[in-house]
C-alpha cells in the first residue's frame, strides 16, 4: 500500500489545484490533505478522487502556530469533515 499523509494544495502553499494533485497523486492508495490552516482543498480533491476511483483522500489539515521557539506546525489527520470552525483560514482559539 502507497500512502502520502502529508500533500498541500494551492489553497495553501502547494503548486497543483486538488484536482491536479489527485492526478498526480494516482500512484498512491491513500494520500492526506494538509494544507497550512485551511480545509478549503479537501472537498476538490475528495470529488476528483470519487471521479476516478483513487485514492482514497484523509481530510486533514496542518495548523501553524508559534512558541517561544518560533514556529511549530502540528499535523492534524482524520479529523470530522467539514468542521465550520476548520473550513476558510484560521480559526481563533484564545491563549
Amino acid at each position: 500500500m502507497r500512502v502520502d499523509l502529508h500533500l498541500h494544495t494551492n489553497a495553501s502553499d502547494g503548486q497543483h489545484t486538488p484536482s491536479e494533485l489527485v492526478a498526480l497523486a494516482q500512484k498512491f492508495d491513500i494520500i492526506a490533505i494538509t494544507d497550512h490552516d485551511t480545509t478549503d482543498g479537501i472537498a476538490e480533491a475528495q470529488e476528483a478522487a470519487r471521479k476516478v476511483g483513487s485514492p482514497q483522500i484523509i481530510p486533514g489539515i496542518e495548523f501553524s502556530a508559534e512558541d517561544d521557539a518560533g514556529d511549530v506546525h502540528v499535523l492534524g489527520l482524520l479529523h470530522r469533515y467539514p468542521r465550520r470552525c476548520l473550513s476558510g483560514r484560521n480559526c481563533e482559539v484564545p491563549d
